[in-house]
This record gives C-alpha cells, sequence and structure tokens, in this order.
C-alpha cells in the first residue's frame, strides 16, 4: 500500500461555472512553495477540458471533483472531506490569496504550536476598490480568511447547509464559543463580492438580518417572515446590488454581541 502523502494544508475552492474566477483563485495559490499543500477543486461543472487545463499549470497537488449543484455548503463539506491535510482554508471561485498570504501561512507552519482556530483580515472586493475587513472575537468571520485545523470540523461537525449563504458564518460564531481563535493582523484573502457565494438576493439577506435574533431553534420561524416576492428581490440587488452585503455585516457585528 503507497503511503498517503503528508500536507500541512488543504485549500478547498468551489467553482460553479466560472472558469475565469477559478483561474484567478488557482492562480493566487501557485505562489505558495514553502509549505506541502493540495488544492481540492470542487466543480458543478464536469469538464475534462478545464480539469486537464489545471493540472497542467499548477505547481501543487491538485485534487478536482464534479458533485451535481445541492448548494455551496454541500460542496464545501464535500471538499473538506476529500481533503488531506491537517489544516483547511476554503475559497470560492473568484476569491484569491494576497501577497501577505505566502508570509502569514509559512509564518504559521513554522512555529512549533500551531492554534486549531486561525483568523486573518481580508479584503473585500467592491466596485473595483479592496475594503479591509477584520474579525474580532465576537464578530462574524468570512470562511476565505480562517484557517482551521481539519480536526476541528471531526470534533464540531461541518458546516450547516440550512442557510444558503450564511453557514460559514453560523458555524464560525458558533465556533468561537467553543474554540478560542487566534487572530493575526495580516491580510491573506480577497473576498470578491461579485463570485460564486455573493450572487445575493433580498432573503439571503434578510437571512443575516434575522439570524442574531433567532440563533436556534426559531430560525426556520423567522425565515418564514422574511420572505419577499421574487419581484422585490430582484428589484433590490439590481439597484443595491452587493453593497448591501457591507453594511449587514457592519450591523450584524455590533447585533452578535447581544446574542
Amino acid at each position: 500500500m503507497v503511503p498517503q502523502k503528508f500536507f500541512h494544508l488543504s485549500i478547498v475552492v468551489i467553482s460553479h461555472n466560472d472558469f475565469i474566477g477559478l483561474l484567478k483563485t488557482v492562480r493566487s495559490i501557485s505562489v505558495l512553495r514553502s509549505i506541502q499543500i493540495e488544492v481540492v477543486i470542487v466543480s458543478t461543472e464536469l469538464s475534462s477540458t478545464i480539469e486537464a487545463y489545471l493540472r497542467s499549470n499548477v505547481n501543487f497537488t491538485l485534487k478536482y471533483f464534479f458533485v451535481p449543484p445541492k448548494g455551496i455548503y454541500h460542496a464545501q463539506n464535500f471538499g473538506i472531506l476529500n481533503s488531506s491535510g491537517e489544516f483547511v482554508q476554503i475559497l470560492n471561485g473568484g476569491d484569491y490569496n494576497t501577497s501577505e498570504w505566502l508570509t502569514a501561512v509559512s509564518q504559521l507552519f513554522s512555529t512549533s504550536r500551531i492554534a486549531r482556530f486561525n483568523v486573518y483580515g481580508q479584503y473585500d472586493l467592491l466596485d473595483g476598490s479592496l475594503q479591509a475587513y477584520f474579525g474580532k472575537s465576537g464578530s462574524i468571520l468570512p470562511h476565505q480568511s480562517v484557517i482551521l485545523a481539519k480536526n476541528v470540523y471531526t470534533e464540531f461537525g461541518l458546516l450547516p447547509t440550512n442557510f444558503r449563504i450564511i453557514s460559514d458564518q453560523v458555524f464560525l460564531y458558533a465556533l468561537q464559543k467553543r474554540l478560542v481563535p487566534k487572530f493575526y493582523s495580516n491580510i491573506i484573502s480577497v473576498n470578491d463580492l461579485t463570485g460564486v457565494s455573493s450572487k445575493i438576493s433580498l432573503i439571503n439577506l434578510l437571512e443575516k438580518y434575522f439570524l442574531h435574533r433567532t440563533f436556534g431553534q426559531s430560525v426556520l420561524c423567522a425565515l418564514f417572515k422574511a420572505v419577499v416576492s421574487p419581484f422585490a428581490r430582484s428589484t433590490l440587488m439590481r439597484l443595491f446590488g452587493p453593497k448591501i452585503v457591507l453594511r449587514v455585516r457592519s450591523t450584524l457585528n455590533k447585533d452578535y454581541q447581544n446574542v
């Protein structure tokens, strides 16, 4: 039996019909050669051509999986389960790592005792400009800027799939109550608000708004009350777009303190 290769870090990348975004994500990872990494691509598009192209143009171990489109968090959980690394970072197609990522991750794996829950800063890419965001204890944490030990998912469970875009934030918020995160000043990732995780309708935003009030058994009731017509959702998104996301995030950071 061939022994399984050891990896310090697995980077799970979710792709949904966006080869350009996927390529941008993969290229940002290629700079990291100082540690053992693998990239686990979970795609809802079955394409041997894309897979062959990626395999011939990367300098790291690559796993490529096709899954039917059952939701982004189903795909992320699939990637986590099929990763081999000691630690896991999750990116969506279009997101990418910054130049600081190389330094931050190299330093992380050069320490003798690595924290299991590592939180960095990130940029939000909005209207062509980058806006820095730093999580803090008790705040919401975007998954792009978090590096978790894989055994955290074994111990505390995978991402819940009952929300369409906020399951990572639900998971990471709850995790802070059970595992103390370590915060760093490096900005390691860019969250592309036009990417796969940000095709946001009003109902998605209302899920975020009601979350801090209804954390627990009453979530479904709150979501039922939050339903609005498809016309209203599409109209508001056309008028305001992803700018609402940043406003909601700012509001939630304050509201979560009272949960």
